[in-house]
């Protein structure tokens, strides 16, 4: 009861006026108090935002004004779609506006030219009149006997506007001229789009004592700087890249944690080509915030950490992933959206980064590889050992690719080559595997404290 009378009377609040250290007066917006708003906020992973907010209005037969304060001011005023969900009286859109040029000091002088204002000194004195001109040093008005008064901005504690007009809002505001068929309430559902909003997943994941295995905890970031907060609102994330006209730059953040004393989950489900995780209970999230929440229960995935020695593709030596797949067997089995991944080390005498690594999407089934760094105790070294030229388009080379481990037990090293033009390798020391057509592949096992040699010749034509 309190909050509709509230609504209805002309109430004024006083904002800082910081260039002058004045207070400025302006009305409330009569939706601020609206009991029975509902949101749904859906949260793409390329800045993008899709709002649903529904609110109950009372109408009257014939043409009514219309305004939705609160929305977000980077809202994209062409993807606006209004809905009127439930029962009540037919109501139809008439015009759509959305006011962006929201109150400040600026735009309040400006609109207060030539209209009635009050300017009250830090010492008390008071000038009332017509407000002629403004500048970085003064306000000028002309009092009704029809002298000018030029008041220095730096000594006015405030300004009070006593005609704001009808082209001012408070904040960012969705305005429309309904015409409806009698009286009565019923709900407006408005939907729109806005930049300032994305997310994306974080993974972390530490390593099993036996590095057979890691816990891998999922977290979704979900960052708001859309100009609105949302409360209590339904909240989907969506991964998968939907295709728009124009990209649009990710903002920077600062981070937050959301709390709360049951620990929300996301339900996943297939939607068009993409996936969507729907929160199952409400979320607030601020401007200007970002929140983090579990995307996934822990889980522990089985893994094969992988040497593997391919120095024509990378030529930094021995590069160590953690190789599995996507599948419950191991742990898995979910769609996984993009995000990076940090894996720590087990805790023995304290836990540490051993590697991170930008995760892909991952689709149920498919292989997952994560490249964690560079082996410290396994180097190669790989050498032409003959070139020889067998015809006008014939060549033919050999090499030796030495893998030298100084641990004390042997490790398994996949050792990769990638033969050019049309080939065929002569001879080998040991099996090989034709991966691709230019890729073949030798499984080098290399004792401790030792070292193991791949070699082979390839013919080729250019």
């Amino acid at each position: 009861m309190f909050c509709e009378i509230l609504c209805r009377m002309r109430v004024f609040l006083v904002l800082a006026f910081s260039v002058v250290g004045a207070g400025i007066l302006l009305p409330l917006s009569a939706d601020d108090c609206s009991a029975e708003r509902r949101l749904s906020v859906t949260v793409y992973n390329q800045d993008l935002g899709l709002v649903r907010d529904t609110r109950p209005v009372a109408f009257e037969g014939g043409m009514n004004e219309i305004s939705f304060t609160d929305v977000a001011s980077k809202l994209d005023p062409t993807s606006v779609l209004v809905r009127f969900p439930g029962s009540g009286p037919n109501v139809e859109v008439f015009s759509q506006n959305y006011r962006f040029d929201v109150a400040g000091t600026g735009r309040l002088l400006e609109i207060a030219l030539d209209r009635e204002v009050s300017v009250r000194t830090e010492g008390g004195e008071l000038f009332r009149g017509t407000l002629i001109g403004y500048d970085n040093e003064s306000l000028m008005v002309r009092e009704e006997s029809g002298a000018i008064v030029a008041v220095r901005r730096e000594k006015t504690a405030d300004v009070r506007f006593h005609e704001l007009g009808g082209d001012l809002e408070v904040r960012p505001t969705l305005l429309w001229r309904m015409t409806s068929d009698g009286s009565g309430t019923r709900e407006v559902e408005a939907s729109y789009l806005t930049s300032g909003m994305m997310w994306h997943a974080e993974y972390a994941a530490r390593l099993s004592s036996d590095e057979e295995s890691m816990e891998l905890l999922a977290w979704a970031s979900i960052e708001n700087r859309c100009g609105a907060a949302f409360e209590d609102a339904e909240l989907t994330l969506v991964a998968g890249k939907v295709h728009r006209t124009a990209e649009i730059r990710r903002p920077r953040m600062e981070m937050t944690m959301a709390g709360a004393e049951a620990p929300p989950s996301f339900q996943e489900e297939e939607v068009f080509e993409y996936h969507s995780y729907s929160l199952d209970q409400p979320l607030t999230v601020s401007n200007n915030e970002s929140v983090q929440l579990t995307l996934f229960p822990p889980s522990t995935v089985t893994f094969d950490k992988v040497y593997t020695y391919d120095p024509t593709r990378y030529s930094k030596g021995v590069r160590v992933t953690a190789e599995t797949e996507n599948t419950e067997a191991m742990g898995l089995g979910m769609p996984m959206p993009e995000g990076k991944i940090r894996v720590y080390s087990a805790e023995r005498v304290g836990s540490r980064l051993v590697g991170e690594d930008a995760f892909k999407g991952t689709a149920v089934e498919a292989e997952i590889k994560l490249f964690l760094g560079l082996a410290f105790d396994i180097k190669g070294e790989r050498e032409r050992t003959a070139y020889n030229r067998l015809g006008s388009d014939l060549y033919e080379e050999s090499y030796d690719l030495t893998l030298t481990n100084s641990k004390k037990e042997a490790v398994e090293v996949l050792v990769i080559e990638h033969p050019r033009g049309d080939w065929k390798i002569t001879e080998s020391n040991l099996s090989y595997e034709q991966k691709d057509s230019n890729t073949v592949r030798w499984r080098l096992r290399v004792p401790p404290s030792g070292d193991a040699k791949v070699s082979y010749t390839v013919q080729y034509r250019s």
